[in-house]
């Protein structure tokens, strides 16, 4: 099995981790020829185009190591990787494992190619899409190959969506010189080559084979807007694919063939050229039959005989295939009309043996008992019903562990929309998992998906309710239509004896031990509640802050653990009873609620953040809010101005309890993660306001303090360093001097916490005397009709700040954060009022004051 490793010691960790120290030099001469140096597993962790974690890293780490190995993404790596870098040069063998082409794409910017595969090598990319490649016209060897140039190595493409690319010589999508290419399950759209073959070409006696797949809208300035297969060595094969709206200026819109060219079960139909819409042949064709040709009674194929069980369309495109368009499935494809001539008309017989779906990964290939022509199977389904749901479960992540109160969360999108998400724990259901959460990124991924901007869904969850040791959990997200999709992660859970400490002054530091090394720190002899533990706490990216990850106790062992919290009563670990998520400490008290508070229109509660508390990273905003009449919504207000909405319908048995009659009192639970460290630090108002069935609304409030580091975001736990820090310890608090963030020092506070049963960060001091300016700090008589204005900040390096506006007719349009020295813009909108009006921007904690002239007119 592949060995995962950190792609900045890829030669350290091939199983030969004992000889590195000794005879790297020795290792890297000898390795080309050690025979069973095993395959690695490298994981992109960013977008970024190059450094640590990057997938320009993994692909140059490979080039370097012995064998074939695999480079594979995080689970929250999508959008887009935008190469500003240059072209990513492969020149070893190599598996790229995307996460999907409608979730990941590689740019080159328009201002490089994106692949470029050299010598004779094997590499499969599956699963992202290409776009945008644009290579220079003085690339070495040449500037084919826009979005992939594969000169003389073996190359599959499966899944992907090649498109947008443009070359200044041959191949917009995939250029081949020599070698081989294998298109299997993918998309080529809107490419186009200066030259030849605007989607695909093939040369110097190489082999193109496309299998269930689409070329789309390719335009090539000579020969081959779809495909060009040069000369007569090249061989070419087309079967269960649809070529459409291809273009050449030459010959050959939707193929041009100079070499060895067979088709099957294809539709070729739609492509324009001055001479062979569809096919230009000058060397051998053969048809093994069952393709669709043509328009309007004619083939389009020119120098060549179709077979006779070749069909040719007699009217127009669309009484055939309907436009390019997302059909299921992670590519574009042409989905067949109702009464297309394409359905049922194929060969069983042709279809590769490897194939089992259409190209959209629906199935069977096969329906009604004879396959259709082209790359589109009508009548065929996802696989399981769930395919076209899309998900993420970010939190628990696989293989990670937990302790305390944290979050169980994610996204999920489909095409027909979503309907709910369910949480299994070890195979159990625990509740409904309240959906809704403002997910931008997710939105801007998958802008067709209804509701994809509001996709989250997250719920607190105390880990420390469950039994010491590994646990299975599980998101499974319903979409509209009745499908299913399950994202899992198993989870090792450490745990103090008692679920749930309430008391602060329970944890005590007093006589403990504390070591730092990197960015974790060991707590000897911690006492909680009276009995001594060997905590250790290790910088955690989901949470911004400090989490526990091991916990041991002197003279016992997980297992010790494991037996006493059975025999707790308080922790029942039962998923499907309340204590797991009803022991969330401030909970208990609503049983207890008094008959008139329960008579109340709306009753609600705002349990996180609690008023006056202190917050910095990720942590939640939850609560309750019932009513007589059901509720609709929660909403999330900070500083007046609204966040987004607030999932709604966690499981609450506490709730239900004390408010029998209300409509979903048992699941009126709210919640969604949250960073406070996006926020300036400071004060800062955050209100819940619920909304009943009956237009009635109430509002929860609570005003906390943010402390923070100069970046709202530390995603590598190595920039954490306390090898340099000195460690403090007074009762439950934690004091760590000269602690470096991302190269800066500070001074960093950390207290127990009852709301996330761990050590949170309360205070950071940095050490730099952070001082603020700005200039102007007075704007007079802006003209009626508005207009533009700059500020500029002045402070030291490394600190941090932030801009907002406090009017509503003001708007920051750039600078609404920063660190060191930087620039503020704002516009002001046009003055209805016959009055003059001031507003106010608060910029690095300093107040810009506008004022703006009246209308005369009053108009």
């Amino acid at each position: 099995m592949p060995t995962q490793i950190n792609t900045n010691h890829l030669w350290c960790q091939l199983n030969l981790q004992s000889w590195c120290s000794r005879i790297t030099g020795l290792f890297l001469i000898m390795a080309s020829n050690l025979s069973m140096v095993q395959a690695a597993t490298l994981t992109v962790i960013n977008l970024n185009d190059s450094g640590p974690g990057s997938l320009r890293q993994a692909i140059l780490d490979t080039n370097n190591a012995p064998g074939a190995n695999t480079i594979a993404f995080q689970s929250d790596v999508r959008g887009t990787i935008t190469l500003t870098g240059g072209e990513l040069p492969i020149t070893n063998n190599l598996v790229i494992e995307g996460p999907g082409a409608n979730v990941l794409g590689i740019s080159g910017n328009n201002n490089s190619g994106v692949f470029h595969i050299s010598g004779a090598i094997t590499v499969t990319i599956r699963a992202l899409a290409v776009q945008d490649g644009h290579p220079p016209g003085n690339r070495s060897p040449s500037p084919d190959g826009a979005g992939i140039l594969n000169d003389r190595g073996t190359l599959i493409v499966e899944n992907c969506l090649i498109s947008g690319n443009s070359s200044r010589g041959n191949g917009g999508g995939i250029g081949s010189a020599g070698g081989k290419v294998t298109i299997i399950n993918s998309t080529l759209s809107d490419n186009s080559a200066q030259l030849d073959a605007g989607g695909a070409g093939s040369g110097s006696s190489g082999t193109l084979i496309i299998i269930n797949s689409t070329l789309s809208g390719n335009h090539a300035g000579g020969r081959g807007g779809g495909i060009r297969n040069w000369n007569g060595e090249n061989q070419l094969s087309v079967s269960n694919s649809t070529l459409s709206g291809n273009r050449a200026s030459d010959c050959g819109g939707g193929i041009a063939n100079d070499g060895a060219m067979t088709i099957a079960d294809s539709l070729v139909s739609g492509n324009t050229a001055p001479t062979g819409n569809e096919i230009c042949n000058s060397a051998t064709f053969s048809s093994q039959g069952h393709n669709l040709f043509g328009t309007h009674g004619d083939s389009g194929v020119t120098n060549a005989s179709p077979q006779a069980s070749d069909l040719v369309l007699t009217g127009a495109l669309e009484t055939a295939i309907g436009s390019l368009a997302n059909n299921g499935g992670p590519t574009p494809t042409h989905l067949p009309v109702t009464g297309s001539p394409a359905i049922d008309a194929g060969d069983n017989a042709l279809i590769p043996a490897e194939i089992a779906t259409d190209q959209r990964g629906y199935g069977p290939r096969i329906v009604n008992g004879t396959v259709d022509i082209g790359a589109v199977e009508v009548g065929a389904t996802g696989p399981d019903n769930h395919d076209e749901i899309v998900m993420s479960l970010e939190e628990p992540a696989d293989g990670s562990v937990y302790s305390g109160i944290a979050n169980v969360r994610g996204w999920a999108v489909a095409p027909s929309g979503m309907q709910r998400v369910e949480l299994y724990v070890d195979s159990q259901l625990f509740s409904n998992v309240p959906l809704g959460g403002r997910r931008a990124d997710v939105g801007g991924a998958y802008p067709s998906y209804p509701g994809s901007a509001d996709s989250g869904y997250a719920m607190a969850f105390n880990y420390s309710g469950l039994a010491a040791g590994s646990h299975t959990f599980t998101a499974r997200a319903y979409d509209t239509s009745g499908g299913a999709h399950d994202a899992s992660a198993i989870v090792n859970v450490v745990r103090f004896a008692s679920p749930y400490i309430a008391d602060p002054a329970a944890i005590d530091l007093d006589q403990a031990t504390l070591a730092r090394s990197g960015h974790t720190l060991t707590l000897q002899n911690l006492r909680a509640e009276g009995q001594p533990y060997t905590v250790r706490l290790a910088w955690r990216p989901a949470v911004q802050g400090f989490a526990i990850d091991r916990i041991d106790t002197l003279g016992r062992s997980a297992p010790d653990l494991r037996q006493e919290s059975n025999n707790d009563q308080e922790s029942n670990n039962d998923p499907t009873s309340a204590p797991v998520a009803a022991s969330i400490g401030p909970n208990r008290h609503v049983a207890t609620l008094s008959a008139a508070a329960a008579s109340n229109s709306i009753v609600m509660s705002l349990e996180e953040p609690a008023d006056g508390s202190v917050y910095s990273g990720i942590a939640n905003v939850r609560g309750w809010a019932v009513a007589p009449s059901g509720m609709q919504r929660v909403e999330l207000y900070v500083d007046s101005q609204l966040f987004s909405n607030v999932p709604l319908g966690g499981r609450r048995a506490d709730v239900g309890g004390a408010y029998p009659s209300y409509p979903g009192s048992a699941d009126s639970g709210y919640a969604m993660a949250f960073n406070y460290s996006g926020l300036a630090a400071g004060s800062h108002t955050f209100t819940a306001r619920a909304y009943d069935t009956s237009g009635g609304a109430h509002d929860a409030s609570a005003i906390v303090n943010v402390v923070r580091f100069a970046s709202p975001y530390i995603a590598d736990p190595a920039a954490i360093d306390l090898d340099q820090a000195t460690l403090a310890r007074s009762g439950h608090t934690l004091t760590l001097q000269n602690l470096r963030a991302e190269g800066q020092p500070y001074t960093v506070r950390l207290a127990w916490r009852p709301a996330v049963q761990g050590f949170a960060i309360d205070r950071i001091d940095s050490a730099v005397d952070c001082t603020y300016a700005i200039s102007p700090t007075i704007i007079s008589m802006v003209p009626v009709q508005g207009g533009n204005g700059r500020v500029d900040v002045t402070t030291q390096s490394g600190c941090s700040w932030t801009a907002r506006s406090t009017t509503d007719w003001i708007t920051v349009t750039a600078g609404t954060s920063g660190t060191g020295s930087g620039t503020v813009t704002y516009s002001v909108s046009n003055n209805p009022s016959n009055a003059s009006r001031t507003g106010t921007l608060t910029i690095a904690d300093q107040t810009l004051r506008v004022s703006q002239d009246h209308n005369s007119t009053g108009k």
